[in-house]
């Protein structure tokens, strides 16, 4: 079993050889707990996609051969795949989603959740300290565009109703902020100071609302982002992951 010491180590080794993996600090627990969290988001999005592939083959497979059965009958044309249907992404079987917030000034807004539930929804994660409420907020327009976002916000908060407010640094609970100015760059902001107010909690549901303030990454690529940043106005309603 490795220790904390030899994670953090081989973790700050990959931090020089690759970007959008978290800073780390001078506070063991709190970046044993960053590791994590990266590690569990990492490792459930490589999941998903592998999933989403097996899917569409299948998908493609069940079509064809309904598709034949069809022709050979005489019947009517196969409808539309229903992969299609669900282009608003607002609404999923385990209920709809939204939040909105304002990030400098700009009006920011989503809620479609993809099908594997990666984006706005809620997770429970156990950690050292107890129970963490994990999720995404992403403003894709569609399901079927959920990793094509302008605007996502990252949240590793404790798992419990009420108000909570933290540093930059308090023992890895905190929210990211990832902005896409295009399609090829990524400006990734963690929070130095920030408030979360959960007033629903329940096994299907969470809501709630943020503001803080944001810093850039000390790795960022490019020297054009701003340096700081301020969520305001922030809300969100969103369901618990199956």
């Amino acid at each position: 079993m490795q220790t904390k010491e030899k994670i953090v180590t081989q973790y700050r080794r990959k931090l020089k050889q690759r970007s959008g993996v978290p800073d780390l600090n001078n506070n063991l627990s709190a970046n044993y707990r960053r590791i994590k969290t990266y590690a569990y988001m990492g490792t459930r999005q490589k999941i998903n996609t592998k999933l989403m592939k097996h899917l569409k083959f299948l998908l493609f497979i069940t079509s064809a051969v309904f598709f034949i059965s069809c022709s050979g009958n005489n019947s009517a044309p196969a409808t539309k795949n229903s992969d299609d249907s669900n282009s608003s992404g607002t609404n999923s079987s385990i209920g709809d989603a939204h939040f909105s917030c304002t990030i400098d000034g700009q009006p920011v807004s989503g809620g479609a959740i993809d099908k594997m539930q990666f984006y706005n929804t809620g997770s429970i994660v156990d950690v050292d300290q107890g129970k963490e409420l994990l999720f995404y907020l992403s403003d894709a327009k569609s399901a079927a565009t959920a990793t094509a976002f302008s605007h996502a916000l990252r949240f590793a908060i404790p798992y419990k109703t009420g108000t909570v407010s933290f540093g930059p640094d308090e023992d890895g609970w905190g929210i990211e902020v990832d902005i896409k100015p295009d399609k090829d760059h990524q400006a990734t902001y963690f929070s130095d100071s920030f408030t979360v107010n959960v007033g629903n909690l329940t096994s299907t549901r969470t809501a709630g609302t943020f503001s803080g303030k944001f810093k850039l990454r000390k790795d960022a690529l490019s020297p054009d982002y701003k340096k700081e940043i301020e969520v305001t106005d922030g809300t969100f309603d969103i369901p618990m992951r199956k």
